[in-house]
């Protein structure tokens, strides 16, 4: 290998030297090549010891290590060039010195081949091409994480959310997560560069509605007017539909006639893979109702024909604001959180949970990566709910919790049983049963009347009232259980109507004309609470 300048003659015949230094030497082949270098002596036999390098590892069959990698990236375009056509270097590797704006157009070219659909392409060119342009990157090396912090602090500082510059951070990652794979940088700029917590800084809030609520929107829209490009029964089942399958508003609208068999059991919906968001086809259950509306809907569409013709391409949270308004449910809630179309898809989910569906079968059904994001982000429980799977559990009263013991006399009917003084009050206090005494009835089965009406007597005769007045009564109902008598599920119960009726339970199984039942009473300021045991025997 040598590195000298070349000489020449000018026009006026005199001799001249190159102002560039040339690099002479014999490739892995054996032949011979020269590359222009540069102006500087020192600088041009770095790259001569470095080709030198590049052509030891070609002949051994080895591509370049970090430091020949970084030596390609910095080095004149027409050097690497040269160098790929000789194929010292893979063309990967010389690809490294083209504008920065060559490699997105073949990353982009990258994503298409992966299935990404044009949408997907087009915000990602969009996002990089944003950073690039603000600060004037012209080739790869140019990128910097300094340049990308700066950009994302600016934004945050704009009032971007956290959702949208993490849609930026991301289409820069996958960038440079390519050119790394390709061998086109060595170091990935981007690498170091963190996702923004998104759960500190949620802009749009969405909730779900009641089951009541969810039926007013359903009438209100199905009589409602047509507008965009839908009727209101059209609207209706489309609302339907999304708040039962959980489909997106893009995945509905790619929907047709030949997407639903409604002669399997059960009916089913297929979303093909091209529509749907994760590239994953899929068949969905659909509820009985809600296919016998299709089908009818249905009945004289051709096989191509579109499920909801007229389907606008982006307007969903816009017409469905309409129908919310004309339903009387606001958009936003007082702490303003909204109802939009993609809010059906958490409707589903809520619904499901509410039904008791195991958390892995909805996460399924939902068809979600993680049943995190089913269980918290799309998930509502409301207070109902919960007040619902509280009264479910065990209660913490005195007695409520305990084995009934029952004592009996020589004739071998129940007597009173000692409990402690609950109501507080004085002795002589107008209340009844103010001394906290416990009274036991028996209801045998020799009584004339059943044990239901004899109850409501007891109680009337104990506390000198009828039941006319609406006075609260709590209810313990004790469960069966291999013969031994228990305590259970506490339920409230009120009188209904003017003439006072009191409906009252019994425990499964159990039949009060026939069994033996024991009442024991304790008076509370409004209320009274009774324990009843069954005398199995």
């Amino acid at each position: 290998m040598s590195c000298f300048q070349k000489t020449y003659t000018d026009r006026k015949g005199k001799e001249k030297r190159a102002k560039n230094f040339t690099v002479e030497f014999a490739d892995h082949s054996g032949v011979n090549r020269r590359v222009t270098a540069l102006p500087n002596r020192e600088a041009s036999e770095t790259i001569e010891r470095q080709i030198l390098k590049l052509v030891s590892l070609r002949m051994a069959g080895l591509g370049p290590d970090a430091d020949l990698t970084r030596f390609l990236e910095m080095c004149p375009p027409a050097i690497r060039d040269k160098l790929a056509e000789w194929k010292i270097i893979a063309k990967e590797r010389a690809a490294a010195g083209r504008s920065i704006q060559s490699h997105i157009d073949e990353w982009l070219e990258y994503l298409r081949s992966k299935g990404n659909t044009p949408k997907y392409c087009k915000e990602s060119k969009s996002k990089v091409g944003r950073i690039v342009a603000q600060y004037g990157w012209n080739g790869i090396t140019d990128m910097s994480s300094t340049d990308m912090h700066n950009f994302i602090n600016a934004r945050r500082a704009a009032g971007a959310s956290a959702a949208t510059i993490n849609n930026h951070i991301r289409a820069m990652k996958c960038l440079c997560n390519w050119l790394e794979d390709e061998k086109r940088i060595t170091d990935n700029p981007m690498k170091k560069v963190p996702i923004l917590n998104e759960k500190t800084d949620r802009r749009i809030h969405r909730r779900r509605l009641v089951v009541d609520d969810m039926r007013t929107l359903m009438t209100a829209t199905f009589h409602g007017k047509k507008y965009h490009g839908l009727t209101g029964p059209q609207r209706y089942l489309l609302y339907r539909t999304a708040a039962h399958t959980g489909l997106r508003w893009s995945e509905l609208r790619s929907l047709c006639r030949e997407s639903f068999d409604f002669d399997t059991k059960p009916p089913t919906v297929l979303l093909k893979a091209d529509d749907a968001k994760n590239r994953d086809e899929a068949t969905l259950v659909l509820r009985e109702d809600l296919a016998e509306e299709l089908k009818a809907y249905m009945a004289l569409f051709m096989p191509a024909e579109k499920a909801f013709p007229g389907m606008w391409k982006d307007k969903g949270a816009e017409m469905l604001r309409r129908d919310l308004i004309a339903a009387g449910i606001p958009y936003e809630d007082e702490s303003g959180r909204r109802f939009d179309f993609h809010s059906f898809r958490g409707q589903f989910a809520t619904l499901l949970n509410q039904s008791g569906t195991p958390l892995i079968t909805a996460q399924k059904m939902l068809r979600h990566s993680d049943p995190k994001l089913t269980a918290n982000l799309y998930t509502d429980v409301f207070i109902e709910d919960k007040a619902k799977e509280l009264s479910k559990i065990p209660s913490t009263a005195i007695g409520s919790g305990q084995e009934a013991a029952r004592k009996t006399g020589a004739d071998g009917a129940p007597v009173a049983i000692d409990a402690p003084q609950m109501s507080g009050r004085p002795v002589g206090s107008k209340n009844p049963n103010s001394d906290g005494e416990i009274r036991t009835y028996t209801n045998k089965k020799s009584d004339e009347i059943t044990g239901r009406k004899r109850l409501i007597q007891m109680l009337e005769e104990m506390q000198d009232l009828d039941f006319k007045e609406d006075k609260g009564i709590i209810l313990l109902f004790p469960p069966v259980a291999q013969g031994k008598m228990m305590c259970g599920d506490e339920k409230t119960l009120i009188p209904q109507g003017d003439k006072g009726i009191l409906k009252l339970a019994p425990p499964a199984g159990f039949e009060p004309a026939t069994c033996g039942l024991t009442v024991l009473i304790k008076v509370y300021a409004t209320s009274f609470r009774i324990t009843k045991y069954i005398d199995m025997s």
